[in-house]
Parts: structure tokens; sequence; C-alpha cells
């Protein structure tokens, strides 16, 4: 459990130590470039759609936000359906599906996210407060969806847990 915990932070202290390495990078960038705009704006065009209206840019951010919500939501609570299916070696014998409609479902899944997420990359690196906002929008949305996971749990104390582990280690 205590092992558990330390890899835990460790990996969240390397994560935090890399993002502000990068940040520190793009704060700091001597070089100019339209990426670095904000808002709507002339040099903002996305699949030949010219963003220099608030209304076209309130469109692509409610577009974002509908997209980021169903990538959430497909990844975090469709998807486990079938890659448990498909990927847990001591599951042998499949109930759910047949082995067409798990081959044909997984195939489709995969493609389709593969599709989406290229053509979100692209409206992403057109300009860093979309890529941002696509990253608030979608870790918003992945709050209530873990809350909503571990709402159907349940959690022995963590005291509990601890006094087992030092039972079996004795033992």
């Amino acid at each position: 459990m205590i092992m558990k915990m330390k890899i835990i932070y460790t990996a969240i202290s390397i994560n935090l130590l890399t993002l502000s390495l990068i940040f520190s990078l793009v704060i700091f960038s001597s070089i100019k470039t339209s990426y670095y705009t904000y808002g709507p704006n002339d040099n903002l065009s996305l699949f030949g759609i010219k963003i220099d209206t608030l209304i076209k840019y309130i469109c692509l951010h409610i577009f974002i936000i509908i997209s980021e919500t169903s990538e959430v939501f497909i990844n975090e609570i469709a998807m486990p359906f079938i890659d448990f299916n498909i990927y847990n070696p001591d599951k042998k014998i499949i109930n759910d599906f047949t082995r067409f409609e798990l081959n044909i479902f997984a195939n489709v899944m995969y493609t389709l996210n593969a599709l989406k997420k290229l053509l979100m990359l692209i409206v992403s690196i057109s300009q860093f407060d979309i890529a941002l906002c696509k990253v608030i929008y979608s870790e918003l949305t992945r709050i209530f969806t873990i809350h909503f996971l571990l709402s159907e749990k349940k959690f022995k104390d963590c005291k509990d847990i601890s006094e087992l582990d030092e039972l079996i280690i004795l033992e």
C-alpha cells in the first residue's frame, strides 16, 4: 500500500517537473507565431473556416466541448467493455458479445477514435488558447466521470487496509 502511494507521488512529481519545464520553454520563447495569439483573429482558420468573429469562436468552443465530453465518455465508460473483453488474459469465455461483434465493435471504435484524434490534433495545434481549453474541457468532464464511476464502488478505510498489510507481512 505504501509502496503504491510512493510510486503515484513520484509519477505526479515527474509530470509536474516535466510540465513546468515545457511551460517555461513556451513562456520564454522568443519566437512569435500565430500559435500564441488568443481569441478570434484573421490568422485562425480551421478546416477552411476562418474563425475571425466572436460568434465563430464560441461555436468552435461548443464543438470542442461536445467533442471532448464524448471522447471522455467513450474512452472511460464505453471502451472498457470492449477492452476488458479483449485484453483481459484471465477472461477466457466471453458471454456479452460474439467473436464477430467484438471484432467489429473494437475495430470500428478504434478507427473512429483515431480519426477523431487526428481532427482534434489539427484543432489543438491551431492556437494555444484553444489547445488549453480543449484540455480543460476534457479534464472537467473526467472529474465528473471518475466521480460517477467511484460512486458505484465501496471502499474500506485506509487504516484497515494498512493494518491488514501489516498482518500479512508478519505472517
